[in-house]
């Protein structure tokens, strides 16, 4: 009897707790605000934005929008418009450009370069050259076999024993496998005795255990 007694007193005390806790909950809930559908807390209603334990409501300038970040201001600037000092300006295309993905800002057309007062420019393509987005300081690169001289593309003069290479900078060739170059030609590689051609192809090295010296391959000491 005792025993049911105290049972029936925990199962009350329990009861009227969470009554509470219920009350108090949903008290620490502002306005304009709804409890979270998972786990505790609470979100503003859409249109407001959580700021110290309130809900105000999102004030949004002309031509922006709701945003359904959580975080931030709450609103974002429609495409071709861009935030300057919670305002959204029109973003300013210039001719022969055109809006980015964003739309915050914009790009040149192609043929077209930006210059350092925002204009697009046409971009002089010389002979023997061609429009080349990966050249940011002229817009164009020369079709192979020429290299860029001042703002002209010249033919590269390959001489005997030796193939285009654009990764010659410098000359724009390459001399073939046992060639090497000298004087702007390529020279055949005498090899001395105990040598080798390189890695490159270019040059020679001595076979162990020989060292090179001068234009020959001798033999190192202690060995």
């Amino acid at each position: 009897m005792i025993k049911n007694k105290y049972q029936g007193m925990f199962c009350a005390i329990f009861v009227l707790f969470a009554f509470i806790s219920g009350i108090v909950c949903a008290e620490d809930v502002p306005e304009n605000a709804h409890n979270k559908r998972y786990g505790s807390g609470w979100d503003c209603d859409q249109g407001y934005i959580a700021k110290n334990k309130e809900c105000l409501k999102i004030v949004i300038p002309q031509n922006a929008y709701l945003s359904d970040y959580a975080y931030g201001k709450g609103w974002e600037c429609l495409h071709g418009f861009k935030e300057e000092k919670n305002n959204c300006n029109p973003v300013h295309v210039p001719e022969n450009a055109f809006l980015n993905m964003s739309g915050e800002t914009w790009e040149c057309a192609r043929g077209y370069q930006q210059t350092k007062d925002n204009r697009c420019v046409k971009v002089d393509v010389p002979e023997h050259g061609y429009l080349s987005d990966q050249s940011y300081t002229t817009g164009w690169a020369c079709d192979r076999g020429y290299r860029v001289q001042d703002d002209t593309c010249v033919q590269i003069k390959v001489p005997a024993h030796a193939f285009l290479d654009d990764g010659s900078y410098d000359t724009g060739w390459q001399c073939e496998r046992g060639y090497e170059e000298v004087a702007q030609s390529c020279k055949k590689i005498i090899l001395p005795e105990n040598a080798r051609l390189d890695y490159s192809g270019n040059d020679w090295e001595c076979n162990r255990p020989f060292k090179r010296k001068d234009n020959t391959c001798l033999r190192s000491k202690g060995r």
